[in-house]
């Protein structure tokens, strides 16, 4: 019970502090509102490119080599984002130009000495912390700014999701999520280590990609949080361009995703197997988004973030 209480706990933050991040970074994005989105179209190749990645991962154990070191450029952004952050609340506001401010310089030694740490022993507290930065990223990135491109991606990732751990068994004869899930590459340090005849015991042999959040035996998945935020973030973006300016449609959002996550972790608990988030995040979270508009009749914005 505990564990799947941080499970949620620890999702429903990274989705809040990302979210909000997403939308204060949208002033650096290059170009008009319309450009450097997530187009409907893009949306719609996303669960095929997905999958294909899915079945690499599955079958080639250099790609997960390949994600583990790719993830190390992407857990120095996420990890910069997250720290200097709250270096606002002493007084600093966080700026890339100057480089080399005491701020700047400070992020960058823990960062360093986070992904040291976190490399060499594979710690799985770590792991959570440089997953949950990555995570902030990803949300970042991932900017929604209409209703199609939001539907069409959490229906294709909806029957990603269906396909994947239910009906990959009968056409593959393994669970392909779960099997894809549970791949531990090789710790390149260990290897290093070996070649120069360091000892090794104090390092860890494999360590995981920061691809999911590990709280005991409950595991979550990234793309059970990054989706879902980029989602929270397109709703915190039609409530701070409607008259009002009220998170009606982000605190909708939010309380659908902790209700989606407790209906997972419920049925996980219910049918003794590993269920697939996105079957009960995404239908909760669709439905907050519709119910919401049905209610605000009154609504002038979002006819127009959702026009394309």
């Amino acid at each position: 019970m505990l564990a799947s209480a941080s499970i949620i706990i620890n999702a429903v933050v990274i989705v809040l502090f990302a979210a909000r991040r997403a939308v204060e970074f949208d002033q650096y994005f290059v170009g008009e509102p319309e450009e450097n989105v997530v187009t409907p179209a893009i949306t719609f190749l996303i669960p095929f490119a997905s999958s294909f990645g899915l079945l690499l991962l599955a079958y080639f154990d250099w790609m997960a080599q390949a994600v583990l070191l790719s993830s190390l450029a992407s857990t120095s952004m996420g990890l910069y984002i997250v720290i200097s952050y709250f270096w606002e609340y002493f007084g600093y506001k966080r700026s890339i130009s100057p480089l080399f401010t005491a701020p700047n310089v400070i992020t960058a030694v823990l960062i360093l000495i986070l992904e040291a740490t976190w490399i060499i022993t594979g710690n799985v507290t770590l792991n959570n912390v440089v997953a949950s930065a990555v995570s902030v990223l990803a949300v970042i990135i991932v900017r929604l700014n209409s209703l199609k491109s939001v539907t069409i991606l959490l229906i294709g990732l909806f029957l990603y999701d269906i396909f994947w751990v239910f009906l990959s068994p009968y056409l593959f004869q393994n669970n392909i999520m779960t099997q894809a899930a549970l791949k531990a590459p090789d710790n390149p340090v260990a290897g290093a280590a070996e070649a120069l005849n360091i000892p090794q015991h104090w390092i860890a042999i494999k360590l995981s990609p920061p691809a999911k959040i590990v709280w005991g035996e409950m595991m979550l998945g990234l793309g059970d949080i990054v989706i879902p935020g980029a989602v929270v973030a397109y709703c915190l973006r039609v409530d701070h361009i409607s008259e009002d300016g009220k998170n009606r449609y982000f605190l909708s959002s939010i309380l659908a995703y902790q209700f989606g996550l407790i209906s997972a972790i419920a049925a996980a608990f219910t049918f003794r197997s590993a269920q697939p988030a996105l079957l009960y995040i995404v239908p909760c979270l669709l439905g907050s988004i519709v119910c919401r508009h049905t209610r605000d009749q009154s609504c002038q914005v979002c006819g127009t973030i959702t026009s394309r």
